[in-house]
């Protein structure tokens, strides 16, 4: 293991005096450099490593900032390749124990990426294996519905009124079915650790959650749906993320809330804020905490063959959805107050 020699310190000093000129070279051979916010410190942290004279293990810990990326990866070879190629244009003498704390340094964020990669890996194939369990569990219901339903309208032994009913039960398991796979699909497109990419436009959020609300009427005939706003809000989002996201937390609502109790939906310029709520029963926080990761949920990791609340991708989808618009979507739940989703959307407060 090198000392604190000239040569080594003077390999620190280069990454130093030239960290600008790193920065510039490395962005640029980056292209979308998925490392631009941690690559300041990196470039610190290879600095002591290099004036220490001794590799730093603890550069793994940056990945838990950064996150699995492949594109990571690749910027940290990039980075490799740079700080050589600085090197010899500056015509700096190396020591072969120097290049090796160099190599070793970058070998351990390699590292760890790599043991993040294969963590990350395991634990996606164990959660879509659940979502096929889970979703085979969840089908039955609908199914056996729109079976039983066509049935009884294929013999036409019911009265006008009972048909319409079934027609109506036909249909809104039909929806539910619908979702569940759109949310699916949705979920397998999605690429890890990335938000989901907008299309955007201009438009109105009075009128974007009027529609989803009559939407969610329409498969949901029986229930009691409101929409009241405060105030006009127009702003840039895209439109068709934006109501998948709503209509999935008001469909969660209904889902988990007693068939003669109503949801109410509420737009508030101030944020501007889209609420929904309900008065299910309360949801602990226990609940909350996990409830937009179906990776963490406790519903989806209770054993058993009856999981409590199907496959979790609807509120998941929604908060990342909400995410990629520069927002956030809060829940809190009470036995007073019910359970409310606040889906904060400050981006387009700036229209």
């Amino acid at each position: 293991m090198p000392s604190n020699s000239s040569s080594t310190s003077a390999l620190a000093e280069l990454l130093a005096s030239e960290r600008e000129l790193l920065l510039e070279c490395w962005a640029a051979r980056a292209g979308r450099f998925a490392l631009r916010a941690a690559a300041p410190r990196l470039l610190r942290e290879l600095e002591r490593a290099l004036a220490s004279g001794r590799a730093r293990p603890e550069l793994g810990e940056l990945v838990d900032q950064i996150g699995s990326d492949n594109q990571a990866v690749r910027e940290l070879m990039i980075l490799r390749a740079v700080v050589l190629e600085l090197v010899a244009e500056r015509n700096l003498r190396v020591e072969p124990g120097e290049s090796a704390l160099l190599h070793r340094a970058i070998d351990d964020v390699l590292l760890a990426f790599s043991e993040r990669a294969l963590q990350q890996q395991a634990a996606e194939l164990a959660l879509r294996e659940r979502f096929v369990r889970v979703l085979g569990h969840d089908l039955r219901n609908p199914i056996a519905a729109i079976k039983l339903g066509s049935s009884m309208l294929a013999r036409d032994v019911q009265p006008a009124e009972a048909r319409r009913r079934t027609a109506e039960r036909i249909l809104s398991s039909s929806n539910r079915m619908l979702r569940m796979l759109e949310d699916l699909l949705d979920f397998m497109r999605l690429r890890p650790g990335a938000l989901p990419a907008l299309e955007v436009g201009s438009g109105s959020l009075n009128v974007l959650c009027r529609e989803v609300v009559d939407e969610s009427l329409a498969a949901h005939p029986q229930r009691v749906i409101t929409f009241d706003a405060d105030a006009e809000v127009t702003g840039t989002f895209d439109r068709r993320r934006l109501s998948h996201a709503l209509g999935n937390v008001i469909s969660a609502a209904l889902e988990h809330s007693p068939a003669d109790s109503d949801v109410r939906v509420v737009l508030s310029g101030d944020g501007p804020c889209i609420s929904v709520r309900h008065h299910g029963p309360v949801i602990s926080q226990a609940e909350l905490d996990t409830i937009f990761d179906p990776l963490r949920r406790t519903d989806l990791g209770k054993s058993g063959e009856r999981p409590a609340r199907g496959l979790g991708l609807g509120l998941f989808l929604a908060d990342q959805i909400v995410r990629a618009h520069g927002g956030q979507i809060l829940a809190e739940s009470s036995g007073e107050a019910g359970t409310t989703f606040r889906l904060l959307l400050p981006s387009l407060a700036k229209d």
